[in-house]
């Protein structure tokens, strides 16, 4: 089995997820797109499969910082949040491109050290 893979199927670990525009640019090009990505991720929220920790929205990127309860339970919420989002994006916008560089990262938390600098680091990202 894959590290990916191992990780996909772990339960009550932590994670990084991530992602930022393909080019590097905006992804929130109103501010009303802040809150429909926010109601999205309400929308899509199960604490049944993932439990928030901290999140932080930038014009070009986002960070998340979950723990993972149930196997998959990243992928579900994720798929739901983002592709509905690109979605409204590509509507709203007349476009018809790929708005995400690809799939979210996930990257695992293997300490608690590791989670309190990465925790202090999204709360300090719009500073």
């Amino acid at each position: 089995m894959s590290t990916k893979t191992q990780y996909l199927h772990s339960q009550g670990e932590f994670f990084h997820s991530f992602n930022r525009d393909i080019n590097r640019e905006a992804i929130f090009l109103e501010t009303r797109n802040y809150k429909y990505f926010i109601d999205r991720m309400v929308k899509n929220y199960d604490l049944t499969k993932i439990e928030l920790v901290a999140y932080c929205l930038m014009p070009n990127h986002f960070h998340f910082i979950v723990r993972q309860v149930e196997a998959f339970g990243i992928t579900e919420i994720f798929k739901g949040i983002c592709s509905g989002y690109v979605k409204a994006i590509n509507k709203a916008h007349h476009r018809s491109e790929q708005l995400f560089e690809g799939k979210y990262k996930m990257k695992p938390i293997d300490s608690n050290e590791y989670l309190l600098h990465l925790s202090r680091y999204v709360h300090l990202n719009p500073i």
